[in-house]
């Protein structure tokens, strides 16, 4: 039985939604505020954590912001409860790290198809992580090559598509991932001080995206967006740092492959053919 904990500081809510919680066969844990949520799931470790935004003591981007420090906590999924819909409120959750964000009043349905969600990804991602760790561990020097290294992301990171058109992230978000593109093309972007539009780049199929802002936990620099379907795999960058200390012989040729790599990449970007 999954272990769910439940931090909302409405009480009316948090004893309904942990009542339906159980009847769909979950273990359930309640606090009733963010302070008191911080401190259960550090000693509990649930397998998933629910968590309203506006709480006393600690809101809920704060008992986001502890738990992401924690090395016990940090790869916990994290689902947002709240009232609160306006994008920026949802982004600047997401960015901080959340894997999903449910507004209120919510459905049965809503909810334990959003809990079921996370969970079933994290089993997938964890069982992807522990055959890896064991690969790593028979053989130290498996990841040899940026091919290598490209096969390593396309078996252990995380599967994304983006519509034509739609924006990957915003100039300015919080950049956790790094992203190896499996298909179509995307430009990145930024204005210039007039408010003109000025495209930076275009990256294509088997192109690292978003690598710049890797060697400093820096904001996205410029936007990027989709101007053909695309589909990516997106590996966290703590994830990526773990790998690269557990392989120190290939760490210093493989992060200069990948530099030398973007560096074409831009460099070509005046020579790229127009995409249709």
């Amino acid at each position: 039985m999954k272990t769910i904990l439940l931090i909302e500081d409405d009480t009316v809510l948090r004893e309904n939604t942990s009542e339906l919680l159980e009847l769909s066969n979950y273990n359930v844990i309640s606090a009733s505020n963010g302070k008191i949520g911080v401190d259960k799931a550090k000693h509990i470790l649930p397998d998933i954590i629910v968590c309203d935004i506006m709480m006393p003591e600690l809101d809920g981007y704060g008992v986001l912001n502890a738990l992401a420090k924690n090395n016990d906590t940090k790869y916990i999924p994290f689902i947002f409860l709240s009232a609160k819909t306006e994008l920026q409120d949802i982004r600047k959750g997401m960015n901080l790290g959340a894997d999903d964000y449910i507004t209120k009043p919510f459905s049965e349905d809503d909810l334990i198809c959003a809990i079921e969600s996370r969970l079933a990804k994290v089993a997938i991602l964890k069982e992807k992580r522990e055959k890896n760790k064991n690969n790593i561990n028979a053989n130290e020097n498996e990841i040899r090559t940026l091919h290598d290294f490209k096969n390593y992301i396309n078996d252990n990171g995380e599967d994304l598509k983006y519509n034509k058109d739609q924006i990957i992230y915003n100039e300015g978000d919080h950049s956790n991932y790094i992203y190896l593109i499996t298909k179509g093309v995307i430009k990145c972007h930024k204005l210039d001080e007039h408010g003109k539009e000025l495209t930076t780049a275009l990256y294509k199929e088997d192109d690292f995206l978003s690598y710049l802002s890797f060697s400093e936990n820096i904001p996205y620099q410029e936007t990027a967006t989709a101007i053909k379907d695309v589909e990516l795999v997106g590996i966290l960058k703590n994830d990526l740092k773990n790998i690269l200390e557990s392989n120190h012989k290939i760490t210093l040729e493989l992060i200069e492959l990948l530099t030398n790599d973007l560096t074409g990449i831009k460099h070509s970007y005046y020579k790229w053919p127009t995409v249709q």
